[in-house]
């Protein structure tokens, strides 16, 4: 929770028997943002829980790619189950007219790590005491970023961050971004609204989240306490899931 705003429009889910977490920022005025996150957490974390494949994957090559086929288009019908939801609410009433949220989902199954994300939630991965950033953002800045030999100037970067390319639950359909990831024993995700990392440099996020071994809710306080610290000019919600560093 950051310290300037009066509602918090955050929303998340985890559950270690599931190997499942998901945040989202809400958007849109009188509270329609935190309702819009709510729902969204509410519909994919049911819809992935109850309807998720039993196939164990390290049962065989063929097994393992047949599954992870399965997976990425379930996630992508959910997704677009939830926007569908969302956009419906906001049609049905005028107050909510504006609402939407981002979302980032991240799913342990078996050997494979499952990211879907839409918006400006971030998914990060921490490997070999490297910090990287696996998922992509959906805003202006960041589908600029990608462009390749183009250089932004830093003061239009700074006004337009914010300004997204996809939400859920803005527009009638949404395209979700789907990527599964090969899990490395003692792998550690971090997802986080931009309350964080507007706040928290990647470094500074690196450095924590390592130094806390394996106390990783005592990272996330401190991660709060440190954006909260700097101003938390907005809501502020991370969580971290560790791979079993004993896996084989």
């Amino acid at each position: 929770m950051g310290r300037k705003r009066k509602n918090n429009e955050d929303s998340f889910f985890f559950s270690e028997e599931d190997g499942l977490c998901i945040v989202a920022d809400g958007m849109g005025g009188l509270e329609a943002g935190e309702v819009a996150s709510s729902m969204a957490i509410q519909s994919l974390s049911r819809q992935i829980i109850y309807s998720s494949p039993t196939e164990i994957l390290t049962d065989g090559k063929g097994d393992v790619m047949l599954t992870l086929g399965r997976f990425t288009q379930l996630f992508a019908d959910w997704l677009r189950n939830t926007n569908a939801e969302i956009y419906k609410r906001m049609e049905q009433d005028p107050l909510k007219r504006k609402m939407g949220t981002t979302v980032a989902v991240f799913m342990i199954k078996d050997d494979y790590g499952i990211v879907a994300t839409i918006g400006d939630s971030r998914i990060y991965r921490l490997r070999d005491e490297k910090l990287s950033q696996v998922s992509h953002d959906h805003s202006w800045v960041g589908e600029l970023s990608r462009v390749k030999d183009l250089k932004l100037d830093p003061a239009i970067m700074a006004k337009y961050k914010n300004v997204l390319t996809r939400a859920l639950g803005v527009t009638e359909a949404v395209e979700p971004d789907i990527q599964v990831h090969q899990l490395a024993a003692g792998d550690r995700f971090l997802l986080c609204t931009d309350g964080l990392y507007n706040m928290v440099t990647d470094v500074e996020l690196e450095s924590i989240i390592l130094n806390a071994e394996e106390n990783l809710s005592q990272a996330v306080d401190y991660l709060i306490h440190m954006a909260n610290h700097r101003g938390g000019v907005d809501n502020i919600t991370a969580l971290v899931a560790r791979v079993d560093p004993d896996a084989e």
